[in-house]
C-alpha cells in the first residue's frame, strides 16, 4: 500500500520522529529503532517487501529523515513540511 498523508502510520512515524528530536536524538538510537519497529510491526508490509524488510526500511527513513532534519530544521517544523521532506523532489 502506497502511503500518502492522510495514513495514520505516516502521521505516527513523524509523532515518533519528533518526540526523538525532542529528546537530542540526531541519529537512529536503540530506543528510536524500537519504536519504530513496534509501530511497523502493527500494519501490512509495503513497498512489496517482506515484514523484516519493511521494517528496515522504515529504520532507514528514520535515520534518513532525521540527518534532512539536521540540515533544514524547517522539515520538522509542521506534518506538511515531513510529507514534503519524505517524498523529496517531485
Amino acid at each position: 500500500h502506497p502511503v500518502t498523508a492522510e495514513d495514520p502510520r505516516l502521521r505516527a512515524f513523524y509523532d515518533i520522529l519528533v518526540e526523538a528530536r525532542a529528546r537530542g536524538a540526531e541519529k537512529v538510537d536503540a530506543a528510536l529503532e524500537k519504536k519504530v519497529r513496534d509501530m511497523t510491526r502493527q500494519s501490512p508490509p509495503g513497498h512489496g517487501l517482506d515484514a523484516k524488510g519493511w521494517e528496515d526500511h522504515v529504520v532507514e527513513m528514520a535515520g534518513q529523515m532525521l540527518a534532512i532534519g539536521k540540515k533544514d530544521p524547517k522539515v520538522f517544523a509542521s506534518y506538511e513540511n515531513f510529507v514534503i521532506g519524505l517524498r523529496g523532489p517531485q
